[in-house]
């Protein structure tokens, strides 16, 4: 099984510049890898434009992700881009993400 699982609330945090926390699982194979703090979330509410960067840490090569993408009534869709911090050295992967949206 491959999968995404991404977990999003609204917050107010003035000093980090950030309005949106949450949690991100990459789910690859067989095994359920535990879900990685969202950090620098934002969501401008006008257009549904979302940004947000997770930590890889369970990959030697790949350590930090990007996403940048759009939140719709009914979809989460965008690239998160994987990279080992120095994308000089050429270690990147994108990945298209689509999500339909659930709300609790």
């Amino acid at each position: 099984m491959r999968g995404y699982d991404i977990e999003l609330w609204a917050v107010r945090d003035h000093a980090a510049g950030s309005n949106v926390a949450g949690l991100f699982r990459l789910v690859d194979g067989d095994c359920d890898k535990a879900p990685r703090p969202i950090f620098n979330g934002r969501l401008n509410r006008k257009t549904g434009e979302l940004t947000f960067e997770v930590p890889v840490s369970e990959s030697p090569v790949l350590s930090t992700g990007t996403f940048k993408g759009a939140m719709t009534d009914r979809t989460l869709a965008g690239t998160l881009t994987l990279a080992n911090g120095n994308t000089e050295a050429g270690r990147t992967q994108a990945m298209t993400i689509k999500i339909d949206r659930k709300q609790n």
